[in-house]
């Protein structure tokens, strides 16, 4: 992963597909069983619960 990328926009502001990361997280592009990078783990708090997300990347937004 890039040191480059822009912060995770906030989980609330993702479509369905980008949250549980069958869309690039940035552009919304459909990410397939294709060739994405993983951007990990990540903490995020929806209805005042502590949850876990894994959101992905097409390489156009995560290239170095």
């Amino acid at each position: 992963m890039s040191d480059t990328l822009p912060p995770l926009p906030p989980v609330g502001d993702l479509s369905t597909e980008q949250v549980r990361g069958a869309a690039c997280v940035y552009c919304g592009i459909h990410l397939g069983v294709g060739p994405a990078i993983d951007l990990g783990e990540q903490p995020a708090a929806v209805a005042d619960m502590a949850v876990r997300w894994f959101p992905r990347a097409c390489h156009g937004h995560a290239a170095p």
